[in-house]
């Protein structure tokens, strides 16, 4: 489901959490801070949004949750 080739994320992929706590997301939008990208993800499961660093490949941490998702 990775519409932007490689490990770069764009709207309505979907992101699988690499842990147990959430099990799908799916990217909604995304903002920039300090010049770097961070997708907002909205999971399917009734979880608040969480960011994720530009990269999402397996491993990646959402930031400020230590969540690891990976695109699928």
């Amino acid at each position: 489901c990775k519409s932007g080739g490689g490990c770069g994320v764009s709207f309505g992929d979907y992101i699988a959490n690499v842990g147990k706590d959430i099990p799908i997301a799916v990217v909604v939008g995304n903002l920039t801070s300090g010049g770097v990208a961070n997708y907002l993800l909205d999971a399917t499961v009734n979880v608040s949004q969480y960011k994720l660093t530009t990269a999402a490949c397996v491993g990646d941490v959402v930031l400020g949750l230590g969540k690891k998702f990976s695109v699928i």
